[in-house]
């Protein structure tokens, strides 16, 4: 668990890096709870959330927190990224180059799409988003639920 923290600190100044880069970028005003409601991340989850506050975003960010006082709870995030598709290679050359990882190619979502470790980094259009699940489930299992996520929110994304 202590190795998921380390990677979740370092993501997070991963995002900073790359949104530094998009900062340019004319973000689309968007509602982040039509892409999944608290509703339908409770019933992909199979416990019940709640919506974590507010940070500053980069694109459009939703996360969900298990609702739970526990210390080590599950988390669940989307990060949908406008621009072009140069910021999900960068992304994804990131994940090896700093934070270690080998990321896969998975098949059947969005143009390109890569899993490592509880992110989905997925190209679609212009834009790509990255679903983070933060949990003690299997590899797979968190692959599974990712792999929900990025379908119910997906087809909800503007094309542009």
């Amino acid at each position: 668990m202590k190795k998921t923290h380390i990677l979740a600190v370092m993501l997070l100044l991963l995002l900073a890096s790359v949104g530094a880069a998009q900062s340019k970028t004319k973000k689309p005003k968007f509602d982040p709870e039509k892409l999944l409601s608290p509703a339908e991340a409770a019933t992909i989850l199979g416990k019940p959330v709640k919506r974590a506050l507010e940070a500053e975003a980069i694109g459009v960010t939703i996360q969900y927190l298990e609702d739970t006082e526990r210390l080590m709870s599950e988390s669940l995030s989307i990060q949908l990224h406008y621009g072009s598709g140069a910021g999900f290679t960068r992304y994804i050359t990131s994940m090896q180059t700093e934070l270690a990882l080998t990321p896969r190619p998975i098949a059947g979502i969005g143009t390109k799409a890569f899993y490592a470790e509880g992110q989905l980094v997925i190209q679609h259009g212009r834009h790509f988003s990255v679903v983070m699940f933060f949990s003690n489930r299997p590899d797979e299992e968190r692959l599974k639920v990712s792999m929900d996520v990025a379908k119910t929110f997906l087809p909800r994304v503007a094309k542009v």
